[in-house]
């Protein structure tokens, strides 16, 4: 913890979120929140997210690749316009809600751990790695994109890598699994395969939230090359809500993203927003769905660094109106 923001380091004992497609009502509810502070209260500190879009419409993070497709849904009307020959989206409200113990009855009143994290981009180091895994691989053309894929676990534009060995072809799927590829068209390590291996561990999956922060002079989606990219300042406010932080948010970071042995021995860390000492050597396809693999290599660098964080927890609607 000495190494996130000041702020961070200090005790937090409530957050709350504004959010709105206008930036003037954000501004006007703002100003009446803290007017509106009792004296016992402080400010500790302030983020302010902006969303980015790619040139389809899509929101994207900060590396350029579409952000928040893949999202636990549970309401019908939601679930219905999924297609779901493949993966059903639709998910217990249990993965979020849990009785709120201070409400006037927990039965019928719920709440959720609501995690909070602030993780900062080195997209020029990303962009590097991209860029030299597909030189290393022998990537050439409209292919050196599937260095990147192999790393996230989609193109840029959202095409899962299991599905196809190209981006395009429409919307963005997320009606896939990964029966049947061993890693010879995803690898174990990609960041969405890591994070949701949807064949097992539905119970895991939490209702994520990822808003950017940070100015660029550049543009995301561009092809420029890495040394237009930002290395610091730029990043991701990550949000999840919980019906257990234990087993779902840590569960998901300890066990599956920072988990060199994470469904086959030796497939790495998430390359993303895994953690740790990077001290086995992985391999990649040459060749998307084929058994031919690079030589053992160094895992790719750690990109996304920790900036700070905390837990809370969100109480119900009924506990608040009888503050």
């Amino acid at each position: 913890m000495d190494q996130w923001e000041w702020v961070f380091q200090r005790e937090i004992h409530a957050v709350i979120l504004i959010g709105d497609a206008e930036a003037e009502s954000v501004a006007a509810l703002r100003e009446e929140i803290l007017a509106q502070l009792p004296d016992s209260a402080r400010l500790l500190g302030e983020e302010t997210g902006q969303g980015m879009r790619n040139p389809a419409g899509d929101g994207i993070e900060h590396f350029g690749y579409v952000d928040g497709r893949s999202q636990p849904l549970f309401l019908k009307d939601e679930v219905e316009r999924e297609p779901r020959k493949r993966w059903d989206p639709a998910f217990p409200l249990a993965n979020v809600l849990v009785p709120d113990p201070l409400a006037p009855n927990p039965v019928r009143h719920h709440g959720s751990y609501f995690v909070f994290r602030k993780l900062e981009q080195n997209v020029r180091a990303f962009k590097e790695i991209e860029r030299d895994l597909a030189d290393g691989l022998g990537l050439a053309d409209a292919d050196r994109d599937r260095a990147g894929a192999m790393l996230v676990g989609r193109f840029k534009d959202g095409t899962p890598l299991t599905s196809k060995a190209k981006a395009g072809g429409g919307p963005v799927a997320n009606d896939f699994t990964y029966d049947g590829d061993d890693g010879g068209k995803c690898p174990f390590s990609g960041h969405v395969r890591k994070t949701n291996p949807r064949s097992f561990g539905r119970e895991v999956i939490m209702a994520r939230r990822g808003q950017t922060y940070g100015q660029r002079a550049d543009d995301p989606s561009d092809d420029s090359p890495p040394e237009n990219r930002p290395s610091g300042e730029v990043g991701l406010l990550f949000m999840a809500f919980n019906g257990s932080l234990i087993s779902q948010f840590e569960f998901t970071q300890q066990t599956w993203a920072n988990n060199a042995d994470f469904e086959s021995p030796a497939t790495g860390h998430d390359p993303v927003i895994g953690q740790g000492e990077r001290d086995i050597k992985v391999t990649f396809p040459k060749v998307w769905g084929k058994p031919e693999m690079s030589l053992p290599q160094a895992q790719v660098a750690q990109t996304v660094t920790m900036k700070g964080g905390e837990y809370f927890f969100a109480p119900s609607l009924a506990y608040l109106r009888n503050l």
